[in-house]
Parts: C-alpha cells; structure tokens; sequence
C-alpha cells in the first residue's frame, strides 16, 4: 500500500507540474501533449514515467540532450513523499483525503511562488475553504481556529503595512495557517517556524551568491511548509 501511495503521489505532482506550467492556456493542458521544452519533441507515454523517466534519462531530454527542469523531478518526488507521510498519519480514511487534496494545494502555492512569482488568490481561498469544511466535520467547535485565524491576519496585515516586505498574498495565507492550528501555542509555533524556514533559505542563497540583501524573497512556501508540518 504504501508503494501505492507513493505512486500516485508522484502521478499527481506530475500533473500538477505540467498545470503550473500551462495553467495561462488550460485548453493545452487539458488536450495538449508533454513536449520538451528546447525541441518540441513530444514525449511518449513510456518516457514520461513519473519520477523514473527523470532518472533513467539522467535528467536530460532523450531527442536533443538538452537538461530538462529538475523542478519536473521535484514536482513528483516531493509529492510522493508528502503522499507517504500523510498516509503514515492518517492511513486510509476521510481525513487521508482531505489532507492529501490541501497538500496538493499547498504544494501548488509554493512551486508556483517559487517559480513563478504568482500567487493565485483561488489557490489561498480554496485551501481556506477546505479546511473550514475539514474542522466542521471534525471538530464540535470552530471558534478558535477562527479567532487563531484573526491574529495571524493581524500581525501579517501589520507586517505587511510597517515592513513593505510581504505581499497581499503572504497576508492572506498567512491568515489561513490559523485555520491549521488546534492551539494558541500553535499560532506562535506556525509563525516562528515560517519566519526561522525563510531567514535560513534566505541565508543560504545569499551565501552561494543566488540572491543578494535586497532581492525579494518567496515567503509563501514556508507558510504553506509551516502548515504542512501542523497537519503531519
């Protein structure tokens, strides 16, 4: 089962991988065909095996050799294995599914800030949703992960407002995370956990030269992190 699960998360970053990347033409992504992106060849079925293909083909496109994206092996493999730990929580049930959807989404966010640059305010909306949906079915009273909601919304509105250095989506989801958390000590945990991840990313990059002091800094992604380690 857990190869199973493993499987169909890698099968599902894949999709997402190839929806971050057409989700401006969603006609080609429902109908289109996986081309190389340096020759166009279309890529058969058989070559394009979740996670194995990458590794097989060494990271390269089998028709022109060029590399082709590491984020295509990453969509699969960080899936895959955010697949697996949910099911080692949550095994087989409700709560596996729910979880499995919102990580998805959660993944979408952070790869498509990452890569990107967009947040989609859809993506924040839908994950708040799903789990307001979540906490009604699971817990007798919501108040508190509403009340923790509206203090995260509040130090990142005024973050957002003195410092400049966050975006109106960074607010939004960050609000959301309050949703996650079954405790007050949770909120600060989320929060320190969100600004600890960025401040040693940010450390590193600046280190091997791939960002400097005053370029910004996808902080969506460890949000989106932060509140993945509350669910597990």
């Amino acid at each position: 089962m857990k190869i199973g699960i493993f499987v169909l998360g890698s099968i599902l970053g894949s999709f997402m991988g190839c929806f971050i990347h057409k989700r401006e033409n969603i006609r080609d992504f429902l109908v289109g065909r996986s081309r190389c992106e340096s020759c166009n060849y279309v890529i058969p079925f058989y070559l394009n095996v979740p996670v194995i293909s990458y590794l097989i083909l060494r990271g390269r496109c089998k028709n022109c050799g060029d590399r082709i994206s590491i984020f295509i092996f990453l969509y699969e493999i960080v899936t895959a294995f955010a697949f697996l730990l949910l099911y080692l929580k949550y095994k087989l049930s409700l709560e596996f599914i729910i979880r499995s959807v919102q990580t998805l989404i959660l993944l979408l966010i952070s790869f498509t800030d990452f890569r990107e640059k967009k947040v989609y305010t859809v993506d924040i909306l839908a994950l708040a949703v799903i789990e307001l949906m979540y906490l009604l079915i699971f817990k007798s009273d919501i108040s508190k992960y509403i009340f923790s909601a509206l203090i995260l919304l509040s130090i990142y509105y005024l973050i957002y407002k003195l410092s400049g250095s966050m975006g109106e989506a960074d607010v939004l989801l960050g609000a959301v995370s309050g949703l996650f958390c079954k405790s007050y000590l949770e909120v600060f945990y989320i929060f320190r956990n969100t600004f600890i991840l960025a401040a040693l990313v940010g450390v590193f990059l600046i280190l091997i030269g791939k960002k400097s002091r005053k370029d910004e800094l996808a902080f969506c992604p460890y949000i989106c992190l932060s509140i993945f380690g509350v669910i597990l």
